[in-house]
């Protein structure tokens, strides 16, 4: 389909005008045409006419070609313009030209016309696709450079010719720290050579290539990038750089992680919470059944004396063990409420320490255990300030733990003093816990399905308590042990002193 330009005549004669659109028209050119002669007309047929090409003479009535030619600079600058003129000296035909006049003619060889307006015409569109890729470059150039991805750009080689500002932040390196070398300055050791060479090989075949990269910042820290490498190839099919488009998935390789943790945890404590519930019901059961059993036996008229002893001693152990089982339960119920609270009062270290000697020795003697205790204080020096039922608890658990998995040798119990705290131990020669459960037997419910436990019964709770109690007393509990080779508990309490009045 044929071009119709719209063109914009600047004359007041109207056979020159003929003579103009004659010329024109022998050179094929199709148009439709306007013509003025009055600076008003002229700047109006600018704006409304909207014209393709300006052909002006130099000479009129009210106004000029130059004067015509600097309203086109304002109104319309990419529009073509040619002056065509009966007379006009070198000077001026210069100052035309450099006042941005695309050609001059001499109205007596319009001849030229055709050559000059097809020219005119290629040069405006040559200047708008100009124009237009300018505006594409700049806006190509804006979206890299203020892209939220990290952009790098290499030549063939895999030299870095370009990073964006992003790969700087990220990285820590500036442009003219990486200029020239491999991006693989980046890399740790995660990333396999075999790795590398696949993707040199996808890449370099014209493909793109996806992937995960774990690298290492400037200053030592590492991130992890999904990146998306891609040849770039020129209008002659010849691959000339490649960009690497990279995404900072550190925060959502944590956030997943986090995520995968907190699911297994929950299916965790939901497994041992189960097993908890299992072996509890068991532990509740077997007193129970004792003491229902038992006391049944006792309706007997003709039971023997000796035999209604045995029984009632049966059913006051198994009370006491159910008891124990339901206040264990009270216990982590309190704590896990966040209710468990601390009442401190004056309270004597070795009244504490010799009670509980008093009250296992009995039992440790029985296991042929020697049980013995050494404290560090003189009893008129042993007053503190701390929640003594806590305390009593927490050395009653652990003192209790070390003879039920002490076969054969002794339990040492005591405390010292170290600097504003007072470090308890309860020290056995018994069956040893392995190091990978150092931690896990402090958690509730962790140690329910051991064999150890499941060997020599309980509910599996002490340990957690007697740890949440220390902590709240502003201490802390740790061990060290070794299997076969026994195991030592140790426990911290602030050492805060009787006030001397």
């Amino acid at each position: 389909m044929e071009t119709i330009l719209k063109i914009l005549m600047v004359e007041d004669l109207q056979a020159d005008a003929e003579l103009i659109k004659r010329e024109l028209q022998k050179n094929n050119i199709g148009f439709i045409d306007q013509c003025v002669e009055t600076e008003e007309n002229y700047i109006k047929a600018i704006q409304d006419f909207k014209p393709d090409i300006i052909l002006s003479d130099y000479s009129l009535p009210h106004f000029n070609g130059m004067q015509a030619l600097i309203i086109r600079q304002k109104l319309a600058p990419c529009v073509p313009f040619i002056l065509i003129t009966g007379t006009i000296n070198e000077e001026t035909a210069v100052e035309i030209m450099k006042a941005g006049a695309d050609d001059y003619i001499i109205k007596e060889n319009l001849k030229r016309l055709g050559e000059a307006f097809k020219a005119a015409i290629k040069k405006q569109k040559n200047l708008i696709s100009k124009k237009e890729a300018e505006i594409q470059l700049r806006v190509l150039s804006r979206s890299v450079e203020q892209n939220p991805a990290s952009i790098v750009i290499t030549n063939t080689k895999g030299d870095i010719e370009y990073v964006n500002p992003k790969f700087t932040l990220l990285s820590g390196y500036s442009l003219e720290d990486v200029l020239g070398k491999n991006p693989r300055i980046l890399k740790t050791d995660t990333t396999t050579p075999e790795e590398y060479k696949n993707l040199w090989q996808t890449i370099t075949s014209g493909n793109d290539w996806h992937g995960e990269f774990q690298n290492r910042k400037k200053n030592g820290d590492i991130y992890f990038e999904s990146a998306s490498i891609s040849p770039i190839i020129n209008e002659e099919g010849i691959l000339t750089h490649f960009i690497a488009v990279k995404e900072d998935i550190t925060e959502k390789r944590n956030m997943l992680h986090d995520l995968i943790n907190a699911k297994d945890k929950a299916e965790e404590s939901d497994r041992l919470k189960t097993a908890f519930l299992h072996n509890i019901s068991h532990e509740i059961r077997t007193p129970m059944n004792a003491i229902v059993g038992f006391s049944g036996f006792l309706n007997n008229p003709d039971l023997l004396p000796e035999k209604r002893k045995e029984f009632t001693d049966i059913i006051i152990k198994s009370s006491d063990q159910l008891l124990a089982i339901i206040t264990d339960i009270v216990s982590v119920a309190t704590i896990e409420s966040g209710q468990a609270k601390i009442f401190e009062k004056e309270t004597n270290l070795n009244a504490i320490c010799n009670l509980l000697n008093e009250q296992f020795k009995l039992k440790a003697e029985k296991q042929n255990i020697s049980l013995c205790l050494k404290t560090a204080l003189p009893d008129n020096e042993a007053l503190v300030k701390t929640d003594e039922t806590k305390l009593t608890e927490i050395l009653s658990n652990l003192i209790s733990n070390a003879i039920k998995f002490t076969k054969q040798g002794y339990v040492n119990f005591g405390y010292c003093i170290k600097g504003e705290n007072i470090e308890f131990y309860v020290e056995d020669t018994g069956i040893g816990i392995p190091a990978e459960m150092h931690n896990e037997i402090f958690k509730r419910f962790s140690q329910i399905e051991t064999e150890t436990t499941r060997q020599y019964g309980g509910s599996g709770l002490g340990l957690s308590i007697s740890k949440a109690y220390a902590e709240l007393l502003g201490g802390k509990m740790w061990l060290t042990s070794k299997i076969e080779e026994g195991a030592t508990f140790y426990v911290t309490i602030p050492y805060k002193k009787k006030q001397i009045r």
